[in-house]
């Protein structure tokens, strides 16, 4: 016969292990939407190719590719909050620039925005971290200061490259001008 503390404390252990694995597979399955609509939502007939909003708004010049990597740093969020390892975040980003930096090539850009689906391999990236967790611990971070930081970080990036790409267009236009009136 079981003592009565440690059978209790067994099914207290298998409660809130199920009830972990309900918010883990609730989180996964939001993202999986999430991911889907911006990678995969709509699908060129006659064919297996499938697009999500990301490729819609990344045709926006000068502005889409900046929407879509800040809807995208979401996913990096969700992560962080997770409990996903500082790693795994540097990699679910450098899929993200991936995509940002050659989705901003016209026109090859916005086929390799269709083709890369950066969204899908985060959420996967994420999903295979968490299946490999023992006992996931799922339970949100209250530091404030840390996600401030990761804020911080993201907006310093999104501007720097803002930035470049402006100096650019500006450099090009004052060429083109200068071409034009000769």
């Amino acid at each position: 016969m079981a003592l009565p503390g440690k059978q209790s404390r067994s099914i207290s252990q298998t409660s809130d292990r199920t009830a972990n694995k309900h918010q883990v597979d609730s989180r996964l399955k939001r993202l999986d939407h999430y991911a889907n609509l911006l990678d995969s939502k709509f699908q060129i007939p006659g064919t297996s190719i499938r697009f999500g909003w990301d490729g819609i708004i990344g045709l926006i010049p000068g502005i889409g590719d900046f929407l879509t990597f800040a809807f995208s740093t979401g996913i990096l969020v969700e992560a962080k909050v997770a409990g996903a390892p500082f790693a795994l975040i540097l990699r679910m980003l450098l899929n993200l620039l991936i995509e940002f930096i050659l989705g901003s090539i016209p026109f090859i850009g916005d086929a390799f925005d269709v083709l890369w689906k950066a969204n899908i391999k985060n959420v996967e990236l994420l999903r295979k971290h968490l299946n490999q967790q023992a006992g996931l611990q799922f339970t949100p971070k209250q530091n404030l200061g840390r996600r401030l930081l990761y804020y911080t970080m993201a907006l310093a990036v999104l501007s720097t490259l803002f930035y470049l790409m402006w100096m650019g267009s500006q450099a090009l236009i004052a060429e083109m001008s200068g071409f034009l009136t000769e």
